[in-house]
């Protein structure tokens, strides 16, 4: 609950949590009352007055974890296989399904493992003590002198060299898109001219230089909120100081779109370069929708800048 509750928060602003009647779990669940009130968890059933949540704690460092596997039947009844239930029966049913052209990347893709907390649960031996799983249970950095953990890498690096694991998936997951923004303190570029295809508008967040210098010009359209602002800060900067990049580029302002003086038509095959730092335009538009949710709520107080 301590990492779920601003999504909670969120959906529950948006009207899609159910109410729920503590009263009428008092008396279908008596014993589960009783122990929300034992543990002290009555205090966190309420947001903003409205009951959501009835609550229970689980013992973190003894007890197992659950997971749920989705898969294809229909790919497995294809190659003739069943479910697997070993590794090497796992890895079988991969081999076949690429061999029989069914899927490329059997494992999908997902970040390298041993580059963050690793969810090493199906590896562990279970119940762990409590030493144990105060000391490696979760991490940010690979305890990797468990054997669990060793395991776990072990069995990435061996399907990752299988091809079984879409060895481009951070790029293609970021870049298969019709917008892709980069909100990062980046002082090198890491977008490249390759990762960007047709239809899509790139948005470069950063104050830096994200994407690289082919990105720019070789863009359909550069679209910014202010034209000065933009030339001589963020991605267009050295493009500016260069000469490879002027004013006469620049295809028109988001207050032009916005005031229908120009029209962006079907840019299916177009790559567009989108550029809002110049003004704060961004930081304005997401202020005005928490100006008038707090208006909504009759929330907040009102004041002059002056």
């Amino acid at each position: 609950m301590e990492y779920d509750f601003p999504k909670q928060a969120q959906w529950a602003d948006e009207g899609y949590l159910q109410v729920l009647d503590l009263e009428k779990l008092k008396t279908v669940a008596p014993d589960y009352y009783a122990m929300m009130e034992e543990q002290g968890n009555m205090g966190y059933t309420d947001l903003n007055d409205t009951t959501y949540f009835a609550l229970a704690e689980r013992p973190y460092w003894n007890n197992t974890y659950n997971y749920v596997t989705f898969y294809r039947a229909d790919w497995l009844e294809e190659i003739g296989m069943e479910y697997p239930k070993t590794y090497a029966e796992a890895n079988a049913v991969y081999q076949a399904l690429k061999d029989a052209g069914i899927c490329e990347c059997p494992l999908g893709g997902a970040r390298v493992t041993g580059a963050g907390v690793d969810q090493n649960y199906g590896y562990r031996t279970y119940p762990q003590d409590e030493l144990e799983w105060a000391t490696t249970g979760d991490y940010a950095i690979p305890a990797l002198s468990t054997d669990d953990t060793k395991l776990l890498i072990k069995r990435a690096n061996e399907q990752y060299n299988l091809g079984y694991i879409n060895p481009d998936f951070t790029q293609r997951e970021a870049t298969d898109n019709e917008a892709l923004f980069t909100f990062t303190p980046a002082q090198e570029p890491f977008i490249t001219k390759e990762m960007v295809k047709p239809g899509t508008i790139v948005f470069p967040m950063g104050s830096f230089e994200e994407v690289s210098e082919d990105v720019i010009l070789s863009a359909d359209k550069i679209i910014v909120d202010h034209v000065d602002q933009t030339l001589h800060r963020g991605v267009l900067k050295p493009l500016t100081k260069d000469g490879k990049v002027t004013e006469d580029d620049i295809y028109c302002t988001l207050g032009e779109l916005a005031a229908n003086k120009v029209t962006l038509e079907d840019y299916s095959n177009e790559k567009i370069i989108c550029i809002p730092i110049g003004t704060g335009a961004l930081d304005v538009a997401v202020a005005e929708v928490v100006r008038r949710r707090a208006v909504e709520r009759n929330i907040g107080t009102e004041f002059d800048f002056i």
